[in-house]
């Protein structure tokens, strides 16, 4: 996969975004290699957010949820229209109070529970999918050589989600997780539940969005959803007979390289093709680095082949993984 670099050439004159820029229909470009243009469409002062409309590549259209000091992540073409003194006193005025971190760390006794309740899971998953779905591919071939959704196991995971009346928390997730994992409260929310649970630490920002765990986003139903959605996938890869994954990660900074840092999720891609493409892309900015390792079974959440948003614009045969402090790689 090439990706496509066509505003980079002319727009080299772009200057970091301020808070002032968030003028309402305003242009402004994402800091990456693309330098992906976006539309500011909307203010909330009360969450201390504003939203943007992707303007090209694989997400336009899509809406971002941002908090308003990643606007740090944007630039803006110089002389554009800013916001007065007063209008930037009102959009910001509950940054300060939302603008914090907490952190969650994780019980081993929430831990063991979490391991006991999805291998249950798991093998009432098992023995679901072998009385089903009897014709299930289960070449570990096609999920390491392909970068679309398998349509069969698509819908196996999709019945299975329907069952337990988790479908649509699980397509809202995997399509918000494909456009943009850090727009929004909604994987925020999965990750404070993930520590709650005990398999993965919290580290970020306290929530902005009193609504966040409110509804069909409640706490115990994101928590059926983890615990399915790991049980299912330790059942697929069984059926695959994979006792590890190998999977590729390319990363790059205008600073300096580290690990994956703790965002509950890490993403990565069953793809050499895929993760050289985004290494030569990265090699726009000051430092770039392509990584390989087999990860455990246990660390997969959501894969390109039983899930069709994962594949139907991007075909990166990504790999969603749960974030390990003990990974020194990914």
């Amino acid at each position: 996969m090439k990706y496509v670099t066509r505003y980079s050439d002319h727009l080299s004159d772009l200057q970091p975004a301020e808070l002032a820029h968030l003028v309402l229909g305003a242009t402004l470009y994402f800091r990456d290699p693309r330098k992906t243009p976006v539309k500011v469409v909307e203010h909330d002062p009360q969450t201390a957010s504003f939203t943007v409309q992707v303007g090209d590549f694989e997400d336009k259209g899509a809406e971002w949820i941002l908090p308003l000091w990643d606007i740090s992540k944007f630039t803006a073409p110089p002389n554009s229209r800013k916001l007065t003194r007063r209008e930037q006193d009102v959009l910001g005025s509950n940054v300060n109070s939302l603008n914090r971190q907490m952190q969650i760390g994780c019980s081993e006794v929430h831990f063991e529970w979490s391991q006991s309740e999805i291998s249950a899971i798991q093998k009432e998953i098992y023995k679901w999918l072998c009385s089903n779905f009897v014709n299930l591919p289960h070449d570990a071939e096609m999920l390491l050589n392909r970068n679309v959704t398998c349509d069969i196991w698509a819908a196996a995971m999709e019945q299975m989600m329907d069952s337990k009346g988790l479908l649509q928390i699980d397509r809202a997730f995997a399509a918000q997780f494909a456009s943009n994992p850090n727009a929004s409260e909604v994987i925020k929310g999965h990750r404070i539940v993930l520590a709650e649970l005990g398999l993965c630490p919290y580290q970020g920002s306290i929530l902005r969005d009193p609504k966040t765990f409110e509804g069909d986003w409640s706490k115990p139903k994101r928590r059926t959803h983890i615990l399915t959605r790991l049980a299912f996938m330790r059942a697929m890869l069984s059926i695959f007979r994979l006792p590890t994954i190998p999977l590729f990660r390319a990363i790059y900074s205008e600073d300096t390289l580290s690990s994956a840092s703790n965002k509950g999720f890490v993403s990565t891609t069953f793809s050499n093709d895929v993760a050289l493409s985004l290494f030569e892309a990265g090699q726009k900015t000051r430092v770039a680095a392509m990584y390989w390792q087999e990860v455990p079974v246990e660390r997969l959440f959501i894969s390109y082949l039983e899930t069709p948003i994962l594949s139907s614009r991007y075909q990166e045969a990504e790999a969603v993984l749960l974030f390990d402090p003990s990974a020194s790689v990914f």
